[in-house]
């Protein structure tokens, strides 16, 4: 393992030992996984923004998947209206039969 020195302002020095002293652990410890975060990250947002460069890759066009959505709704509100209209004309006719 290599050894890595740095500068830190004193108010995140005062921070970084704050916080660990609350969870019992290193300076040491705190920036190593505070490293492997962010590369973590930068390595997932590296990726996100190759993947948006790709012109054979669809991006979605948000417009038109509300839109899809709105339609979708709409089919299912209309199929349930239609039951529930066709029930409560079967009901009448049961009424009148009494």
């Amino acid at each position: 393992m290599h050894q890595i020195s740095v500068k830190l302002p004193d108010d995140l020095t005062a921070a970084l030992d704050e916080a660990a002293t609350q969870l019992h652990r290193t300076r040491s410890e705190l920036i190593r996984q505070a490293v492997e975060n962010y590369l973590d990250d930068f390595e997932d947002i590296s990726c996100a923004v190759e993947v948006s460069r790709d012109p054979a890759d669809p991006i979605l066009d948000w417009e038109a998947v509300s839109m899809s959505y709105y339609r979708m709704a709409n089919e299912v509100y209309d199929e349930q209206l239609i039951v529930l209209v066709n029930r409560s004309n079967l009901h009448q006719e049961n009424y009148r039969q009494i």
